[in-house]
């Protein structure tokens, strides 16, 4: 069983001041949120994404800058 990913388990940057928003609409089943809360840790140069969750946000940052790209708020689970 893999760890599950927190923020200080990589070197993060925020999310830029200028950045777009947009609905994703897109519905997960149990399972595929159970992995999602886990997040990801890269364990190679290979591994381009470090995710994690807080509360119901998923963040997503690029491994070898840190800098985040993404950020899926408000994610409803049912």
């Amino acid at each position: 069983m893999r760890k599950t990913a927190v923020k200080s388990d990589w070197n993060t940057l925020e999310m830029p001041k200028q950045n777009e928003t947009f609905i994703l609409d897109r519905e997960f089943s149990d399972t595929q949120m159970q992995e999602l809360r886990k997040g990801f840790i890269p364990a190679e140069m290979e591994d381009k994404w470090f995710c994690y969750m807080a509360g119901n946000t998923l963040f997503a940052h690029r491994s070898w800058t840190g800098f985040c790209i993404y950020i899926v708020g408000t994610i409803i689970t049912r």
